[in-house]
C-alpha cells in the first residue's frame, strides 16, 4: 500500500469514528436538555454525574477532529509533494485546506458549547 492510500484510509477511519461519536453526542446532549427542563432543582450529584459523561463525550470528539485534521495535513503533504497521484485521487488541493478549516471551525464550536454547558452544570 502507497502512502496516498494509506493517507485516505487513516482519514476515512477518523471521519467513521468522529460520526459515530457525534451520533452518540447527539443522543447525550438531547439528555442533557431534557435534563434542564425537568429538573428545576437538580442535586450536584445529579449534575455531576452528567456532566462527567458529556466532558468525556466532548473529549473524545475532539481528539478525533484532532486526528482528523493530522490526517487532512498529512494528505495536504502529499498532494504538494512530486508523487503521482492516480486518476481517481485526483482533486483540487483547495478542497483538502476548505476540508482542514471546517473541521478546525467545528472543534473551535464544540469547544464554545462545552464550556457553555460546564458552567450551566457547575
Amino acid at each position: 500500500m502507497d502512502n496516498l492510500e494509506l493517507a485516505w484510509q487513516t482519514y476515512d477511519f477518523h471521519t467513521e469514528m468522529a460520526v459515530e461519536f457525534e451520533d452518540k453526542h447527539t443522543n447525550l446532549i438531547e439528555r442533557y436538555s431534557n435534563f434542564i427542563i425537568e429538573n428545576l432543582n437538580p442535586s450536584q450529584s445529579q449534575k455531576k454525574w452528567l456532566l462527567k459523561r458529556l466532558n468525556k463525550s466532548f473529549n473524545r470528539i475532539l481528539n478525533t477532529y484532532v486526528k482528523q485534521m493530522d490526517a487532512v495535513n498529512d494528505l495536504i503533504q502529499l498532494y504538494n509533494s512530486d508523487i503521482d497521484i492516480p486518476q481517481e485521487r485526483e482533486l483540487d488541493k483547495q478542497s483538502l485546506y476548505n476540508l482542514l478549516n471546517i473541521t478546525a471551525t467545528l472543534s473551535e464550536e464544540m469547544k464554545i458549547h462545552r464550556k457553555e454547558i460546564n458552567e450551566v452544570l457547575r
